[in-house]
């Protein structure tokens, strides 16, 4: 069944409407019809199955017959702060982010960010777009929020909301991503394994943050540090900013049992 995110507002009477460029999406693009049934997931979590009751270009009424959790989401939320690089770069971290299970992606500056505040590349609304995309082609009940690009002092400021915040440094040479994961477990829950549950548990939300092509400076990791974040090692080899979020999510994922 195909798979539609719709405001919680349209929920009306043990119905839901769908209207807009959805609508016409169902009619025009899918060909669907009255009778045929579909997932609509208000971002709850859930997937509940509808019946396609009406159906024009412009509007789509459908009957809600039941809801079932979605099993694809992840039990810790995870945010990703991406530096601001060119459009393209950006947008493919976007879609494959979603398709790992982040909660939220920040665009943000710092000081070698060669993409400055404002420019072309500043485009939420197509990010935000390719996120809602990217959820519906891996089976999601909810949509990234992408945030409006900042500087690197808000995301300062943001750490401190999170259970764990890490940053990936070039210059890290002591700790890698699973060192950083297994030290920070064994202060936050009586068990040292590295994949305990009780850890995944206790951290609700934890954010991972990636610096541009050119990295962090010194004054900024000493910042970061300065509000609780640990910084990792990335590997032997240099890899690109899109490369670098990925990778560091994916194994983040990996080391608390969510892959």
């Amino acid at each position: 069944m195909r798979r539609f995110f719709v405001d919680i507002d349209n929920k009306r009477n043990g119905s839901v409407v769908i209207d807009g460029d959805e609508a016409s999406h169902i009619n025009r693009v899918l060909r669907l019809k009255a009778g045929d049934k579909i997932i609509v997931c208000f971002g709850d979590g859930y997937d509940h199955t509808a019946e396609i009751l009406e159906l024009s270009n412009k509007h789509c009424k459908a009957k809600l017959l039941g809801r079932k959790k979605n099993e694809k989401e992840n039990s810790i939320h995870i945010i990703l702060f991406a530096p601001l690089i060119k459009s393209d770069k950006l947008e493919y971290v976007a879609q494959k982010a979603t398709e790992l299970g982040v909660n939220k992606i920040v665009p943000f500056v710092s000081k070698y960010s060669t993409i400055k505040l404002g420019g072309s590349s500043n485009k939420v609304d197509r990010l935000a777009r390719i996120a809602l995309e990217a959820s519906k082609q891996c089976g999601r009940a909810v949509v990234p929020q992408v945030d409006t690009p900042i500087i690197y002092a808000d995301v300062l400021v943001r750490l401190a909301n999170y259970d764990l915040s890490l940053v990936g440094y070039e210059l890290e040479t002591d700790k890698t991503l699973k060192q950083v994961v297994s030290e920070v477990a064994s202060e936050v829950v009586s068990k040292l394994a590295v994949m305990d549950k009780g850890f995944a548990d206790k951290a609700k939300s934890i954010a991972i943050v990636i610096g541009s092509e050119g990295g962090f400076s010194e004054s900024e990791i000493e910042s970061a540090k300065s509000v609780g974040a640990f910084t990792f090692s990335l590997g032997r080899r240099i890899l690109r900013s899109e490369t670098a979020c990925i990778v560091s999510v994916a194994n983040l994922l990996q080391l608390l049992g969510e892959i």
